[in-house]
């Protein structure tokens, strides 16, 4: 019998084990059949739900992810292996945060960081900040800042929030900084992606202001000086509508 028929024969054998289960886990009207000590000791999250949740009947009903996910999860617990595909990994590393199972988020992250792209590198970095995943963090935020010419055309740089904004700066800064010579003349048309009015008036000041680079380009003096003239008015009519409301 070869390594892979090995491993199938026991996965058979145990997820035919947890199908007599002594507690059920519900998700969207699907039930499960778990041994509460395996799923317990695997994960603190379920340890603390078997421990603090006791109910009569043994059932216990998990919100905010999907049966196929739920599966993927208690079928890891039993048996150590996990499918991770582009089209659950998101709900997976997500999942597996949550229930605190270290090894799915690690090997999600493992995934994902090998799949970086120009169209996705964004997105992968903010689940990475949701997640905790500190190294995947790390990987994304590379990426990002390595590859920042072609990741600018792409849509999820639209999709940063407020917040996150001055991330766009930053990595036109480190993206420049890595080969000055070569890529400060592209300053203008970079600097034009960030949408600079919405770090706010502090940012804008300490950090954007007094950039060597931003001081060196006419272009960019510029548009920093309509973000700001454009906060401060709305600033100011912020200010007038609120003493008309007191008043």
């Amino acid at each position: 019998m070869t390594m892979q028929n090995q491993l199938h024969h026991l996965s058979n054998e145990i997820c035919a084990q947890h199908k007599n289960g002594d507690s059920v886990i519900r998700v969207a009207e699907v039930e499960f059949k778990i041994h509460k000590n395996i799923l317990g000791r695997c994960s603190p999250y379920f340890m603390a739900v078997f421990y603090y949740d006791c109910t009569a009947d043994n059932v216990f009903t998990i919100c905010g992810l999907s049966p196929e996910i739920m599966d993927c999860i208690i079928h890891f617990e039993y048996t150590g292996i996990v499918v991770v595909t582009e089209d659950n990994v998101e709900a997976l590393i997500m999942a597996a945060d949550m229930f605190n199972v270290e090894d799915i988020v690690k090997i999600c992250g493992y995934f994902l960081c090998k799949n970086l792209g120009p169209e996705n590198c964004i997105g992968i970095w903010q689940l990475a900040i949701a997640c905790l995943h500190y190294e995947l963090q790390c990987t994304a935020w590379s990426y990002i800042v390595d590859y920042f010419e072609d990741v600018v055309p792409c849509e999820d740089l639209l999709q940063l929030t407020v917040q996150e904004e001055s991330t766009v700066f930053e990595a036109i800064l480190h993206w420049i900084d890595h080969k000055p010579q070569e890529r400060k003349r592209h300053m203008k048309e970079l600097f034009s992606k960030f949408r600079v009015a919405l770090t706010g008036i502090e940012y804008i000041n300490v950090h954007v202001k007094t950039n060597e680079l931003v001081m060196k380009n006419v272009e960019c003096q510029q548009m920093v000086s309509d973000a700001l003239q454009l906060l401060c008015y709305m600033r100011r009519e912020q200010s007038r509508a609120q003493a008309k409301v007191i008043h």
